[in-house]
């Protein structure tokens, strides 16, 4: 292989592993977004289950 086919094969290569850690990067990206939705979600349904353990305690069930 030529000197000059050798640098344009690392240039390729290196730019598609740029390219896949840029894209690694974006799904981690959108992973800790769904986590912190999901942990949003679970503390507002951790709320409703205390206010209706609130309104069974006031019941006296």
């Amino acid at each position: 292989m030529t000197t000059r086919a050798c640098r344009l094969r690392h240039i390729h290569t290196f730019e598609g592993e740029r390219s896949r850690r840029l894209l690694l990067e974006a799904e981690a990206a959108q992973l800790d977004r769904w986590i912190a939705e999901a942990e949003a979600d679970i503390r507002d349904l951790e709320q409703v289950v205390a206010r209706l353990r609130g309104v069974r305690a006031e019941k006296g069930d």
